[in-house]
């Protein structure tokens, strides 16, 4: 079963991803300053967008602190780390685990463009040379322990 902290509405995301492009910044973003950041389109309201920060605080997803009677939130969690606990999730869970199951339900031949495979192609090679490159150093680690 999903991890109920990794379950976001849109509004949950929308507010996350003000906060991720807000910067890593230790002074975080007010109320206002995020409801500002939201996408246009959509009535937004000054107490909703407070309540959906302090749900998220409560989560543990985003950090509220207080100076001066003004409350800042920063997010606790990078919009990587959310990525990949969130799909390593719908992998062990729709997927039943399965790597292969997952991408190719993200890069479906049907309606992916060529520039998506593309960049897919781009992902594995830059995989297989970081993991190459790992071997590598543990490989000179192993001998450098052996000569030691």
């Amino acid at each position: 079963m999903q991890d109920k902290r990794l379950m976001l509405g849109r509004l949950e995301a929308a507010v996350l991803n003000v906060l991720w492009a807000s910067g890593d910044t230790d002074s975080g973003c007010t109320v206002q300053q995020v409801l500002d950041g939201l996408p246009r389109g959509r009535e937004r309201h000054y107490n909703t967008c407070s309540t959906v920060l302090t749900r998220l605080v409560k989560r543990k997803l985003v950090a509220r602190s207080a100076k001066d009677r003004v409350h800042t939130f920063r997010a606790l969690v990078t919009r990587d780390e959310m990525g990949r606990a969130y799909l390593e999730s719908v992998r062990r869970d729709v997927f039943g685990g399965s790597l292969r199951g997952l991408v190719a339900a993200l890069v479906d031949p049907r309606d992916s463009k060529s520039a998506d495979v593309a960049e897919v192609r781009a992902l594995l090679a830059e995989i297989e040379r970081a993991e190459a490159k790992s071997v590598h150093e543990a490989k000179g680690n192993a001998g450098r322990r052996r000569d030691g």
